[in-house]
């Protein structure tokens, strides 16, 4: 099934028995989201701050992804966790304390909750 708004496409794909939803954003320089299940967003403009909520409402097996690329500057990035369950951070296979995203990079981030806590995994592409 294909989704439309103002004549870009919202896709739908199969994904583990269930729909993910992809959607694409080609104007937000600030990103402010909170988590959905399901949902993978990628913004295509270079991002100046992320801000990513965990909501209260993650179940194990809640997954999300969220792409962004980065310029000449290396934006803030924070993580609200609103659930008891702790957040934890991994990039290129290394366990994080906190994250800077570097300049110039591709990231791809996703968010998974294995019952115990949830992983956020963060992929690194730098661009030429």
């Amino acid at each position: 099934m294909a989704i439309y708004k103002d004549n870009k496409l919202l896709a739908s794909v199969s994904f583990i028995g269930d729909t993910t939803f992809i959607l694409e954003d080609d104007t937000s320089r600030n990103i402010n989201y909170t988590l959905a299940d399901h949902t993978d967003n990628t913004y295509k403009l270079e991002v100046n701050s992320i801000t990513l909520t965990i909501p209260d409402t993650v179940y194990h097996g809640f997954c999300s992804g969220v792409n962004f690329i980065t310029g000449s500057t290396s934006p803030t990035f924070n993580i609200i966790n609103k659930h008891s369950q702790d957040v934890i951070l991994f990039a290129n296979g290394l366990q994080l304390d906190s994250y800077v995203p570097p300049k110039n990079c591709s990231i791809e981030l996703m968010a998974y909750n294995n019952g115990i806590q949830t992983k956020i995994y963060l992929s690194e592409v730098m661009n030429e």
